[in-house]
């Protein structure tokens, strides 16, 4: 279902492990351009708004992720899992793009990365 995602990422998200600095892995264009720089400068990403500079940034990853759970809970048989991981999905989003709206984007960034983290 996701050829271009390593199993052991794909284990991670199942198992909820996935940190959520790591978000950018789900994303290729911003993989590669990652592992580019990572050659360059060794530090690690930290989750900042310099890691997701937009919001498209930080979307494109984040529905993979989503679409990656709905696709284990849908494959165990759970619709009722499905049902709500797809609300849930939505409702992050939705919330995400009013924030965006309201705020400046490194404290959105902040907010979604520490959210995550209380959640995991």
């Amino acid at each position: 279902l996701f050829p271009a995602i390593e199993a052991g990422m794909l284990l991670e998200i199942a198992r909820h492990e996935l940190k959520p600095v790591d978000l950018f892995k789900l994303d290729s264009r911003f993989r590669d351009k990652f592992d580019v720089e990572r050659t360059e400068d060794s530090k690690a990403r930290t989750g900042t708004a310099r890691d997701y500079p937009s919001l498209h940034s930080l979307l494109i990853p984040l529905t993979t992720y989503f679409r990656v759970l709905q696709a284990f809970a849908a494959l165990a048989g759970d619709t009722a899992s499905t049902r709500v991981i797809g609300d849930g999905a939505g409702w992050y989003t939705a919330h995400l793009l009013e924030l965006h709206q309201r705020y400046e984007w490194s404290a959105v960034v902040q907010y979604h990365i520490q959210f995550h983290l209380l959640r995991r």
